[in-house]
């Protein structure tokens, strides 16, 4: 292992602490002993990046799609939420550039496209969501933000092909997924946030069928979906090895990914693409449609578009 400077340490720690103040994590206490044990792993990571003087990338899954559950979301588009979240990110860089010149920058890698077509999203949808980030990323200058998508990954391949390739090239088998959720509490949590998310979606998709059968099907699906997920996720291990490693989900003390919060809100497994933002009073916080209409929230819609919910 190298040996850092002072110096480089006390950059690196000063980086993983602004992190860590919006992490998302799956315990309330932490049993490993102290703050450098802890993200030791993330920690050897920025060190190395800053000893060579280089920007600090993190390498984020996420902005896949809206979620078409109509009780959670209020259409197919970005809309405040997934604005405030990217304001956050790019924020993120600008406080991490005010103490290290380099700077930062975040690689959202979209996985719409890995599990759309399993969540009930048309890769229509996507197409739309995807160019609608981009826009966004632009018309705000968030300069310290990029995106890498399946599309960029596998050019000229039909969408079917380019799921069947990631599954095929860098999946695990569905066995071996199974068994470490069986084995492993921190993958039994991320499953049964899965499985909970697809259905509640399910409930609102699949009408004609009974509960059970809904859940069956959505635990069914939730293995799919961890399964491509984990392909993406060992690809881009692949393609920016050097990257420091976020997350959307809460994470364990210790785990190689930082689970990070996008946005305000009670539910840590909530994003922007499942919820929508509503202000109260100068703060917007993450919430279902359904529960923002019941405390009496009304939307905003700016230029014609939907934008939030207001109390």
């Amino acid at each position: 292992m190298k040996i850092y400077t002072k110096n480089t340490i006390d950059l690196a720690e000063k980086v993983m602490k602004l992190i860590q103040g919006y992490s998302r994590t799956l315990e309330n206490e932490c049993n490993h002993h102290g703050f450098s044990n802890c993200f030791r792993f993330h920690l050897d990571k920025i060190s190395s990046l800053i000893d060579n003087q280089l920007p600090i990338t993190c390498v984020l899954p996420a902005f896949p799609a809206k979620s078409p559950n109509i009780d959670k979301t209020a259409g197919t588009l970005p809309d405040m939420g997934e604005r405030l979240a990217l304001r956050f990110l790019n924020n993120l860089c600008i406080n991490i550039k005010s103490f290290y010149e380099p700077g930062a920058e975040v690689i959202i890698c979209s996985d719409g496209r890995v599990f759309n077509d399993l969540i009930q999203v048309k890769d229509d949808d996507v197409d739309q969501y995807s160019n609608e980030i981009i826009t966004i990323i632009e018309k705000d200058k968030l300069t310290n933000i990029r995106i890498f998508s399946l599309d960029d990954l596998y050019l000229n391949f039909n969408y079917v092909l380019m799921r069947e390739t990631l599954v095929r090239e860098y999946g695990e088998s569905m066995e071996s997924i199974k068994l470490n959720i069986l084995n492993d509490p921190c993958a039994l949590a991320l499953f049964n946030g899965i499985h909970r998310f697809i259905f509640e979606d399910n409930m609102n998709i699949l009408l004609d069928l009974s509960k059970n059968k809904i859940r069956d099907i959505s635990k069914i699906i939730a293995y799919q979906v961890i399964q491509r997920s984990n392909a993406w996720s060992n690809y881009l291990e692949i393609k920016f090895p050097d990257a420091v490693r976020l997350s959307i989900h809460p994470q364990s003390c210790g785990s190689k990914k930082l689970g990070i919060m996008l946005l305000a809100c009670d539910n840590i497994w909530a994003t922007p693409w499942h919820r929508i933002a509503v202000l109260q009073g100068e703060k917007h916080v993450l919430m279902k449609r359904v529960e923002a209409e019941k405390i009496g929230a009304k939307p905003v819609y700016i230029n014609d578009r939907f934008s939030h919910y207001a109390i």
